[in-house]
């Protein structure tokens, strides 16, 4: 398993990347044996190499950019869906906690009704219950989808999946 990249070795490598000669660089033949120079003509950023040596480094000249890139884009993916995970589950709390409180201020005032003023109280407790079964059941998807994500996607897209599809119409809820 690679090694994790810290902000601070990214950091470091496009500060290497951005002090580097010009790119793209490509390999040379010359008297010396084969070389890594850059397509401004300068020659000399490399040479005495062996061949894949020297292919490697004229590719890592325009590759670690774009890796560097590719790593700060991921992480800012995953923060964003971090937050949106964060928020559809505050937003389902609140609902939960706020079915709760009603379903507690209907059964007291159930309390004191009589037979015939307690039948719409009764409908209401159902649905209440039924509301908190439904935020039960959200959070249960929510994690599902969270769990097979982590699980089969690495880290990346897949085509047909409907994990986002899913996440999307979970977070059309109204919040309270």
């Amino acid at each position: 398993m690679p090694e994790h990249v810290t902000d601070e070795q990214l950091i470091a490598w496009q500060v290497l990347a951005d002090r580097a000669s010009g790119d793209p660089w490509d390999t040379v033949l010359s008297s010396d044996g084969v070389c890594v120079s850059a397509d401004d003509g300068r020659d000399g950023i490399a040479g005495h190499l062996l061949v894949d040596d020297a292919r490697f480094i004229a590719v890592s000249r325009t590759a670690v950019p774009a890796l560097i890139a590719a790593v700060r884009e991921a992480r800012a993916e995953r923060d964003a869906a971090v937050t949106r995970e964060k928020r559809s589950l505050l937003i389902a709390r609140n609902a939960v906690r706020d079915a709760r409180a009603e379903r507690d201020r209907a059964r007291r005032a159930r309390d004191v009704l009589t037979a015939a003023q307690q039948a719409p109280i009764r409908r209401a407790d159902k649905a209440i219950a039924e509301r908190d079964a439904l935020a039960r059941r959200i959070e249960a998807v929510r994690g599902m989808v969270a769990h097979f994500e982590a699980e089969f996607h690495d880290g990346q897209e897949c085509p047909g999946c409907m994990c986002e599809q899913i996440r999307d119409a979970l977070d059309g809820e109204e919040e309270p």
